[in-house]
Formats: C-alpha cells, structure tokens, sequence
C-alpha cells in the first residue's frame, strides 16, 4: 500500500488508506515507513476497531511523544548521534562549512529540529561554518520535479558562495539525488580540469621513470591520465556513505599511489 504523494494535502486519505487495512480480518500487524503525519491518527482509529493488530511506525515525521500514543512500536534512526557524527565526519574529510538545506515543514518536526542544534553546536567545536539554506518543499504546489530542478540550479552558486570545501546535507531525499548529481558532475569536471594543470609534462616526466622496457606513447599516456581519473574518484569515496566532499589533496595523493602502482608492476596501455 502507498499513501498520497501529497500527502501533507491530503491528510484524511491517508488516514483512511492507513485505517482502511484494519477491515482486513486475517490483518496482524501494519507498519508504516516513513510515518507521515496522520499514521498517529490512523493508528488510534485501527486501535478502537482492531486492538488486537500490532501498529509499527518507523521513521516518525510527528514527534516522539505523539507517535508513540498510538503505535506499538516506533522506530527512528539516532537523530542525535547523527547531529554530532555527520558533522565530525565532515570536519574529518577537510571541510571548513557545512551547509543544511530544508524547508519548514522538516524544521518544524522535533526530531530534525533537535539535530539542527546539535549539528549547529558541534560545527562551533570543530571551527566550522553552519549554514541553513532553505529549499522548495517536495509536497508544495512545485512538486518533486520543481524542488529538484531548483537543488540543480543552486548547486554552482553554493560553491561558489561557500567554497570547494564545504559538505552539503539535505533532509529530504528528493533534494539528495539532484544535489549529488550535481556535485558529481562538479567534482568530474573539477578532476579533469585537474589533469590539464598537471598538464602532459607533467605526465611526461612521470613516463620516463619508467622501465626502459616500457614505451608510452601520448595516446597511452591518455589513458593513463583517464585511469588515474578513475582510480582518485574510487578511492577517495568510502563505500556505503554519501559524498559529501572530495577533497583535492585526496585525490592527488590517490593519483599519485596509482602511477606508482601501474609502474611497480610494468602496465602497458594500448595504443
């Protein structure tokens, strides 16, 4: 079962849609995930129905102490935790800002609101920059389509405004896609342009450390540079996490161990 996209619009139906599942009689339990609002409501209309029916909410958008009212269970990640270990994880990775794009509606929710004040206190630990950015709402009148296109847009004024060294975090997920996106393509585009400082003598004079058994020729040399492109991009990011900067002392250094490692070992390149 789905509930409404809009669903900020459209509260009674989804209170119905979640509700309407007790009529069920072989029903044993609902769970809900994200709990948006209106799942308390839904639940305590299940619960006077059906109160044999276990009610499980997981990642609760209405705040703890409502939630809990109704469901047997609710369940959400360590806002906490993640307020302090986002930001140390960014300060470890080199950034100086860290920038936290929401809306209203997210900042108004206990849980988001509370990690806000830890993110903002733990940027002041670590000599950090914390700035609040605000987004269109995906349930808003521009929708998805609209929310994104603006992530997509603003991305380049961002840096341009906070630096190459700052970390981006988005509460809502339709904002995450469009803002990797767009950083991913910055960062490419900030790697190959990378490669043309390094420029071919530089490339050149790493060429001639090699074996005299081992010919590069420029072509080769091409691809080379595309591998160790490939290869900085590979290892600077950590598997299962969400980039949020690539630091360029990273990947020079990762460029660098890949040379090393196609000459240790003697690779030739096609020409």
């Amino acid at each position: 079962m789905t509930y409404p996209d809009n669903f900020m619009d459209e509260a009674e139906t989804t209170i119905s849609v979640i509700s309407g599942l007790a009529d069920d009689p072989k029903m044993k339990a609902i769970i809900v995930n994200q709990a948006i609002p209106g799942t308390t409501e839904a639940f305590r209309r299940i619960k006077e129905r059906r109160p044999d029916i276990l009610t499980i909410a997981g990642e609760a958008h209405e705040d703890p102490g409502v939630i809990q009212s109704a469901a047997d269970l609710a369940v959400n990640n360590d806002f906490v935790a993640r307020g302090y270990l986002i930001i140390r994880t960014a300060h470890e990775l080199g950034c100086d800002t860290f920038v936290h794009i929401s809306f209203p509606r997210h900042l108004s929710y206990e849980t988001m609101s509370r990690r806000v004040a830890i993110m903002r206190a733990t940027c002041e630990e670590f000599g950090m920059k914390f700035v609040m950015e605000t987004a269109p709402d995906p349930t808003s009148d521009v929708g998805v389509a609209g929310a994104q296109q603006y992530i997509l847009e603003k991305v380049p004024a961002w840096i341009e405004t906070y630096g190459q060294n700052a970390a981006f975090f988005c509460t809502n997920d339709a904002h995450t896609e469009p803002l990797l996106k767009q950083l991913m393509t910055m960062v490419v585009t900030s790697l190959k342009l990378t490669c043309q400082v390094l420029s071919w003598d530089i490339l050149e004079h790493w060429a001639l450390t090699f074996p005299p058994k081992l010919v590069i020729s420029k072509p080769s040399l091409q691809r080379l540079k595309l591998l160790l492109l490939q290869r900085a991009v590979q290892d600077v990011l950590v598997p299962g996490h969400t980039p949020m900067v690539i630091p360029l002392p990273l990947v020079l250094d990762s460029m660098q161990s890949t040379f090393s490692m196609v000459k240790a070992n003697c690779l030739s390149f096609p020409t």
